[in-house]
């Protein structure tokens, strides 16, 4: 049958750690046919197929763009090498994504990605590892829903599946894997592939190709192994099966050596294609005339990994390779970069591994003078090998679909791991940094991406945020916008998830997500990728990062349309910029929503995948607030105008003179306050009309947006203010402390009841209700927290001043202290107005009572026993202080365990076993 060469579905599976050697197929008469073998025997089959490395990332990498590790900047298994991966380096997916095929990639793993992301529209993954699936095989929900979103695709698509159940060694942590349960599990991952085959049923419109990333190492310690043989290249661990199955290519047995490089050139020369022209050829010829020699041997590359204690994820990228190896049908020829060589004969009898340079100096003069052709003059980039290879295919001619802007006023270290975490991103973008640093220091770390083409400086002059976004918008290419902050970093699916969102919600033209803050980031200064939430999480607990992790949750869809701010790190649809008049050219975003909400649907992703170092309550730019109006706003909700004269008298005599009073009063009262406010003519005021001053909510809002004043604090109109109170908390608040706080003295008739000024937290906030009254705070943490909700009802203000102390340290001060003239005292909040707030504050950790959160004060400093102690101590006296969380029954979660201690005999236990035990991952109390 001829076989055609036109525009077909393919599937490739790869099995991760398949030794060829472990099939009927390929001579072990010690184990029977399986549904793998079966496609062997049916199938294009090349049973001596090379890999171009021993682990899977710099492995994949080399066969999904048909160049060798070191081209790509992947030559180990370290994670560090993926947001390495050259940009210039066109993968299999880039091309097939260019002329049509939707894209797709599985891993049954969804940790690190080990694969490329370049040119893939979908590259999603499934369990943390085998023992966190369902019946532990990954032949489960996750893999089949990916699956079957990928059949119902009508138009051509190509898929890349990366099997893991033998990695995995079927769940079991061994050092030494033995031969015969490995050839168990090798029969099981056959099924899988049998299952997988049948519920895609490409029919006769479909190329399968099975093939592996590495072999393994049996029977003996493999670590041990690799540092004894890794730079050896022993055929274990380079020798791979691959087999084509397709309509018009005929079985047969293909013997001779070829290589992982050659198969994404098959593939796209049997569709038709002939865009790659990299390193590898098309095997193509081969399976349809039968020709057995390629021309030329398989380079493979070895680097050792980083000497780090998490090798495979911490540890800098070598910068190049340790050893090289060429292997062809007969000899392999190994060259190390201390002049050392190594020659072994393949021939049939020969043994693996056993120098015979001295026995064959012919063959190994032959080979040396092959390497030095090979190596002598190597093109240096991916690019230099296409200019001298004649390939078309340009990815930096490839419009952007996303534009990423990045306003910056002042690069640094912030700066560099923002960008790292950037240009890791899944999908086809561009990043365009909006550039304002006189210092020069954001244009120095730029030039370390000179050479990608993703990565744009545009300088600018002195501009407000919004007029650097509109400087970047005009520029910006793609359909969907994101905007992000240099203080933050992204997990590495932080747009893909974004633009998932709005694509799945056709009426949204903005989406947003969760983050995590760290107050101290466990890894180090040498762990620069990112990956997807759970696994940079759950990376920090394993190396020490317990109390230092917090969830911040924004609000939902019906929260944000109350206050319409979420903070300044978005994702956008160009369609909707444009409609709403581009970016408002204010110091931040708020108005940009504000215009949105009316025009749009929004859609929140609830996925932390926003990195903080340090407190936030929603993310910021870092640009420079500009310098106008007042120094201080004194805002005053006046409902009886009685005592106000005696507020500004008091105010009359601050040490501290730029300051605005701004007052919200009834319409009623109007004429008395505007009367006596001609009394001072020197004080700046403004006064502002509200309907229903029992709508606490409400009435906070109008003095905030009525506010001028670069720091804000709050009055009743019954104090008296010493002459140094507004100085005494200004001072704490410029030498950074988040908020600072006074003492209050309270007179009630004829009572009078001193309270004092302490630590806030959010643990004490959550033992009883309090006020806003004698706090004082920078206005722009309103941008961070929003404004105030109208559904706490008149908790809302203490519902405001835990999302103020959430953000991080206060400073006390017990010497400022405000005379307040209560002559009715407050009305106690009803059960659901306290429940409203504890479910909000719950919400934005997460939906959950993060004990971590509750009580950063603690774990800002450590996590001895002694730290943990004191949070147990501090939530159980919350538990006898608020009954109501009970019958709430939320999740209580503590360096990542979720827990259950609502009695007494449980919180025991927990301290027991938190104590007593390890601090980084206490087991839940049964």
């Amino acid at each position: 049958m001829e076989f055609k060469r036109k525009k077909r579905n393919i599937v490739w599976i790869c099995i991760d750690g398949l030794r060829c050697d472990s099939f009927r197929a390929t001579g072990n008469e010690s184990v029977p046919d399986n549904y793998i073998d079966e496609l062997m025997y049916s199938g294009a089959f090349f049973p001596n197929c090379i890999a171009a490395a021993q682990s899977t990332m710099p492995s994949s990498a080399s066969f999904l763009t048909s160049l060798t590790p070191d081209l790509c900047r992947v030559p180990t298994q370290t994670a560090n090498c993926i947001p390495q991966f050259h940009p210039d380096a066109v993968t299999l997916a880039d091309i097939l994504k260019y002329h049509g095929y939707r894209t797709y990639r599985w891993d049954d793993m969804n940790t690190y990605s080990c694969h490329p992301k370049s040119g893939f529209d979908v590259f999603e993954g499934g369990y943390g590892s085998l023992l966190e699936t369902p019946n532990m095989s990954f032949d489960a929900s996750e893999r089949v829903a990916f699956l079957d979103r990928f059949k119902k695709h009508d138009e051509h698509k190509f898929l890349y599946m990366h099997l893991d159940h033998l990695h995995e060694y079927g769940g079991e942590s061994a050092s030494v894997w033995t031969g015969e349960k490995y050839l168990h599990h090798v029969q099981e991952v056959a099924e899988e592939v049998r299952s997988i085959v049948a519920r895609l049923d490409l029919g006769d419109n479909g190329i399968i190709l099975i093939n592996s990333d590495h072999g393994v190492t049996l029977n003996e310690d493999f670590v041990v192994f690799e540092k004894r043989h890794g730079g050896s290249f022993a055929e274990s661990r380079i020798r791979v099966p691959t087999v084509f199955h397709c309509k018009g290519i005929e079985p047969r047995v293909f013997r001779g050596v070829v290589g992982n490089i050659d198969l994404a050139p098959t593939l796209l020369d049997m569709v038709g294609i002939d865009d790659m022209k990299a390193m590898g050829v098309s095997l193509l010829p081969v399976m349809i005339h039968g020709m057995e020699h390629r021309g030329r041997p398989i380079e493979v590359q070895w680097a050792v990994k980083p000497n780090h204690p998490k090798h495979v994820i911490g540890g800098e990228c070598p910068s190049g390779v340790q050893s090289v190896c060429l292997r062809d049908n007969d000899w392999k020829y190994t060259v190390y970069n201390d002049g050392k060589r190594m020659l072994v004969d393949m021939r049939p009898g020969a043994e693996d591994l056993v120098d015979a340079l001295d026995r064959h100096p012919e063959m190994a003069a032959r080979y040396d003078a092959m390497y030095h052709e090979i190596y002598g003059d190597r093109p240096g980039t991916p690019l230099d090998l296409y200019e001298r290879t004649g390939m078309a295919f340009d990815k930096s001619a490839v419009l952007p679909e996303v534009s990423i802007l990045m306003p910056i006023h002042r690069g640094g270290v912030a700066m560099r791991k923002a960008l790292v975490s950037l240009i890791d991103q899944i999908g086809c973008f561009e990043i365009l940094i909006l550039d304002t640093d006189e210092t020069g220091m954001a244009a120095a770390v730029c030039e370390d991406y000179d050479d990608d083409f993703r990565v744009r400086r545009i300088p600018l002059q002195r501009m407000k945020l919004g007029e650097m976004l509109a400087a970047g918008f005009e520029e910006s290419q793609g359909d969907y916008i994101a905007t992000v902050s240099p203080e933050y970093r992204y997990t590495e699916d932080f747009i893909y998830n974004l633009r998932r969102a709005l694509e799945s919600s056709p009426s949204s033209g903005f989406a947003y997500c969760d983050g995590y803050q760290f107050y101290q980031d466990p890894r180090g200064e040498d762990y620069y990728y990112m990956g997807p939430p759970h696994f940079y999480i759950g990376n920090c607990l394993n190396t020490g990062g317990v109390g230092s992790r917090l969830h911040f949750g924004q609000p939902d869809a019906q929260r944000l349309r109350e206050f319409n701010f979420v903070g300044d790190v978005a994702f956008f649809t160009r369609e909707l910029i444009e409609r709403a008049g581009g970016f408002a050219r204010g110091a931040s975003l708020k108005k940009t929503w504000e215009r949105m909400i009316r025009l749009t649907e929004f859609t929140h992703f609830p996925s932390p995948m926003i990195i903080a170092n340090g407190p936030v309550g929603r993310p910021v730019m870092g640009i420079p607030e500009p310098q106008e109006g007042r120094k201080v706003s004194v805002l005053v909700a006046v409902e009886n105008p009685v005592r106000l004269s005696i507020l500004l008298n008091s105010l009359r005599g601050q040490t501290i003179r730029d300051f605005e009073v701004v007052m919200a009063a009834p319409e009623d009262q109007v004429a008395a306050i505007a009367a006596m406010a001609e009394g001072f003519p020197d004080m700046e005021m403004q006064l502002c009309v509200v309907n229903n001053t029992r709508n606490k909510a409400s009435v906070h809002n109008t003095l905030l947006t009525h506010a001028n004043g670069t720091y804000l604090t709050w009055c009743p109109a019954e104090s008296i203010l010493p002459e140094t109170y507004l100085e005494a908390l200004l001072c704490p608040v410029e030498a950074g402390s988040v908020f600072a706080n006074g003492s209050i003295l309270l007179s009630l008739g004829t009572s009078r009841e001193l309270h004092k000024a302490k630590s806030l937290t959010p643990a004490s906030l959550w033992m009883h209700p309090q006020s806003m009254t004698g706090l004082l705070y920078r206005r722009s943490l309103h941008e961070q927290i929003g404004m105030f909700h109208s559904k706490s009802g008149g908790g809302a203000p203490w519902d405001m001043l835990m999302r103020v102390v959430e953000c991080g340290p206060g400073s006390p001060v017990p010497g400022a202290i405000l005379f307040l003239n209560a002559a009715v005292p407050e009305p106690p909040l009803s059960d659901h107005e306290r429940k409203i707030v504890y479910m909000g504050a719950m919400a934005r950790m997460g939906s959950t009572i993060d004990l971590a959160r509750l009580n950063y004060d603690i774990f800002m400093h450590g996590n001895s026993q002694e730290h943990v102690k004191c949070a147990v101590e501090r939530f159980h006296e919350i538990l006898q202080a608020v009954p109501m969380l009970g019958e709430l029954n939320p999740k209580v979660v503590y360096c990542g365990s979720v827990l259950r201690f609502w009695t007494t005999r449980q919180e025991e236990a927990f301290a027991a076993e938190t104590v007593g035990g390890s601090l980084c991952c206490p087991q839940s109390v049964p």
